[in-house]
């Protein structure tokens, strides 16, 4: 059902809120695909994202990339937006992603 690096819906916040008493013990990589709300415009779209880094916190970032935190709610499985009917920003009038 998920590709090998796409983060699957048990390292997500909102999945684990559905499924409490469970560890799952999600363990990021980088390259893992998602869907995220884009935190430069104003959390009003769905993007498909990769992690390009793991980093501890306080750990200087690229100052091209967006630090989020693994536990963030603005993090979604892929499919998330097929599931809901959403748009994800970059999709074709079809609802087809060139980026997966």
């Amino acid at each position: 059902m998920y590709d090998e690096h796409d983060a699957p819906p048990w390292y997500f916040k909102t999945y684990a809120a559905l499924n409490p008493g469970k560890d799952y013990g999600a363990m990021w990589k980088e390259g893992m695909t998602l869907e995220v709300l884009d935190p430069l415009d104003t959390w009003k779209e769905l993007r498909p994202a990769t992690v390009i880094e793991l980093s501890f916190e306080g750990d200087k970032s690229e100052e091209e990339s967006v630090a989020i935190h693994c536990s963030s709610e603005l993090l979604f499985p892929i499919g998330y937006a097929r599931r809901y009917d959403l748009r994800l920003k970059g999709q074709g009038k079809s609802g087809t992603s060139n980026f997966f």
